[in-house]
């Protein structure tokens, strides 16, 4: 696995974990995580962007960042308005964005409060929420308030080594073992009776927080930076109807489909880190 830097950054509120590659480099890039993953979400990418700085993000509740405070819902416009504290930490001026599913809603606010900071925007496998999560909207709201009100409850599974682990993020997620391993590294502990995931279980209560459709094709017609969808041909399914018209809200959008599911930036990265260095413009060095 590629070398990086970890670091840790202070924030309002939050100390919030991030793994750097390429420090050196100039172009930089600011990578979001999907629900319940973490910034070891890009650590098999990272090796096929050689020329850029990556930045990945433990979210709030992830990898090693710290959680919302008791009581209150996590959401992705909260992490989104975080990573505009990060950005003015880092002092940025310019940079670029990789953000993999649920990510890219945050991304997308992003792009829309910094237009004159952010070069291009990269959605992994996502175009806006499954439909099914609006349609069945009043559903989803409670199962979210009930995990919400309850993730303590219960205790954490536990696990008997890290390979249990593994292989049951494996079967939860239909991803690739190299894509678990790595996520599992970052967002397991071990305890004296085995492993547990350290994820904070109010991240489950995310349903019932997405943009209707209304907002969501809002949000897309004000983003002016050019947009790459990464499309994985097992992934996120879309109504074909929905799927265009949200393309069409988009002003500047290149798509490129890849055989692969919906963590295709792991479990195929060769082929993601091609595409994402040509939408970039970056020599091609593989």
């Amino acid at each position: 696995m590629q070398p990086c830097e970890e670091r840790k950054i202070q924030l309002p509120g939050f100390t919030i974990g991030l793994k750097i590659w390429n420090p050196q480099n100039t172009q930089r890039v600011l990578c979001l995580h999907g629900k319940l993953d973490n910034a070891a979400s890009f650590d098999l990418l990272a090796p096929f962007l050689p020329h850029l700085q990556l930045v990945a993000v433990d979210f709030p509740g992830t990898g090693l960042s710290s959680p919302y405070p008791k009581g209150v819902l996590p959401h992705w416009k909260n992490d989104a308005f975080l990573m505009l504290h990060l950005i003015k930490e880092l002092n940025w001026n310019r940079f670029d964005i990789i953000a993999h599913s649920l990510g890219s809603l945050s991304a997308s606010i992003i792009a829309i409060a910094c237009p004159d900071q952010v070069n291009k925007l990269v959605y992994l496998d996502i175009l806006g929420p499954r439909i099914d999560f609006i349609e069945k909207g009043t559903t989803y709201l409670l199962t979210d308030i009930d995990n919400f009100i309850n993730h303590t409850k219960f205790p954490r599974t536990i696990f008997q080594d890290l390979e249990s682990a593994i292989q049951k993020r494996m079967k939860s997620g239909n991803i690739s073992y190299q894509a678990s391993q790595a996520l599992a590294l970052r967002g397991t502990t071990k305890s004296k009776e085995g492993y547990v995931w350290t994820f904070d279980r109010r991240l489950r209560s995310v349903a019932s927080t997405l943009p209707y459709e209304d907002e969501l094709r809002t949000l897309f017609n004000e983003i002016v930076a050019p947009v790459c969808l990464i499309r994985a041909k097992q992934g996120v399914p879309y109504p074909e109807k929905i799927f265009q018209e949200r393309a069409q809200s988009l002003k500047n959008l290149m798509i490129h489909e890849l055989p692969g599911g919906h963590h295709i930036h792991m479990d195929d990265p060769k082929p993601v880190g091609k595409t994402i260095a040509e939408f970039l413009k970056l020599k091609d060095n593989f």
